[in-house]
């Protein structure tokens, strides 16, 4: 794999989701769709995502469930789309952000620097997930996206329209789907996606369950046009 490109209706909807649990992880499944060109230069395009669970860790039944679901709808669609991956989107707010806001500002000093980023890797859960994927697709790429809290943030503010380091991608890190590795592969979103989500936010669009997805899914080509997912 030496190529991501996340769909401009995926982003909206892993955007969204995560939007609608600021203080929570959202999870979901990542569909792509096959072509003969995109498999010969090793590019996986991600066309849609499926949210599953938020906030709440998804238990065994569940994830059976929406894994029936979400292969029911790649057959509906029926052009080589198939399940490629999942996508977590760790809390981009902070429990303690509401007690930081109401405690005395700190004396500013030049030498002040935002605190980094903290870091999040795949969990245990997330790493299981991606094994099955893997053994779904008979030992073929899958792909696990992992949102960063900050970047999102800053996206749905308008404060970074680009969506500048958004995304961390990571891979099974065995043929057998054991555990998970960094992708060394790039990872982008098509041109205006950040806004079209960031828009979408504003004007009280949400994401938060599979059924919503798949319904927005099915709609007429006529009918989705204008649409951010």
């Amino acid at each position: 794999m030496k190529k991501i490109i996340v769909s401009s209706p995926a982003l909206c909807t892993i955007g969204l989701h995560a939007a609608s649990a600021p203080y929570g992880t959202c999870r979901g499944i990542l569909l792509a769709r096959k072509s003969s060109s995109s498999s010969d230069d090793g590019t996986l395009e991600i066309c849609t995502a499926l949210p599953i669970s938020n906030r709440m860790v998804p238990t065994g039944p569940l994830l059976d469930v929406a894994f029936s679901l979400a292969e029911s709808a790649c057959r509906r669609m029926g052009d080589g789309t198939e399940i490629a991956g999942w996508y977590v989107a760790p809390n981009y707010l902070e429990p303690s952000d509401a007690a930081e806001a109401e405690a005395p500002a700190p004396q500013e000093s030049d030498d002040d620097v935002p605190p980094p980023e903290r870091a999040f890797v795949p969990g245990i859960l997330d790493e299981r997930v991606l094994g099955s994927i893997v053994g779904r697709n008979g030992g073929g790429d899958a792909v696990l996206l992992m949102i960063r809290g900050r970047a999102l943030g800053d996206v749905l503010s308008r404060a970074s329209p680009d969506g500048a380091s958004l995304l961390d991608a990571y891979v099974s890190a065995s043929a057998n789907g054991g555990g998970a590795k960094p992708a060394n592969c790039e990872v982008s979103v098509l041109k205006g996606a950040c806004k079209g989500m960031a828009e979408a936010y504003h004007d009280g669009f949400v994401a938060y369950d599979l059924e919503s997805v798949l319904e927005v899914e099915g709609v007429d080509e006529e009918e989705e046009e204008g649409r951010c997912w």
